[in-house]
């Protein structure tokens, strides 16, 4: 985990304003980008960090804002989950496993069409413990998501309790107990 000042220097971040990430995975997502993209000149006072995906990127004449900035991947993770303050995210496992270690306070979107539905089980889960906020994709266009980012942004009660509570979907030491798991 890096120090926030340095996480936000490496990455080219302002220093003094939140920090949302947006993240649809390594494949991006368009929906989700596009969406936020529509709302970003509304919240003047935060930068956006928006993940494209490599496919997608091309697909974007103006890459950078006054409060917003496209890339196509971020292949130091940890780095990036150490600079920003709130994530806007699909709800992949993978994804989740590593909010949940750094203690992201997050919206996730659930991909609408992953295999079993399973992404709106993962944020369901998170939903039931109070872990995230949790928006359709098909209440894209209505201010759902606005209103929930917003709502995040202003509350640091909210975003304490949704830190505290996704953390414990976090077990940093899993592979040690699998090792001791197999070896008995």
């Amino acid at each position: 985990i890096w120090e926030k000042e340095n996480a936000r220097e490496r990455l080219s971040l302002p220093m003094d304003r939140k920090v949302v990430l947006v993240l649809g995975g390594s494949l991006g997502a368009l929906s989700l980008v596009k969406e936020v993209l529509g709302l970003v000149e509304r919240f003047e006072d935060v930068f956006f960090l928006i993940q494209t995906g490599k496919r997608n990127y091309g697909l974007f004449d103006r890459k950078e804002g006054a409060n917003f900035k496209l890339v196509s991947f971020l292949p130091e993770m940890d780095c990036v989950y150490s600079a920003i303050d709130i994530a806007v995210s699909r709800a992949g496992g993978t994804t989740i496993s590593e909010m949940a270690y750094f203690g992201i306070p997050a919206i996730l979107v659930p991909y609408p069409y992953a295999a079993m539905d399973h992404q709106r089980a993962n944020a369901e889960a998170l939903l039931r413990k109070g872990a995230c906020i949790v928006v359709d994709e098909s209440d894209f266009g209505t201010g759902k998501l606005e209103e929930a980012l917003r709502g995040l942004l202003m509350d640091e009660n909210l975003q304490g309790r949704l830190r505290r509570s996704i953390r414990t979907f976090s077990n940093p030491n899993a592979a040690v107990e699998i090792i001791k798991t197999m070896e008995s």
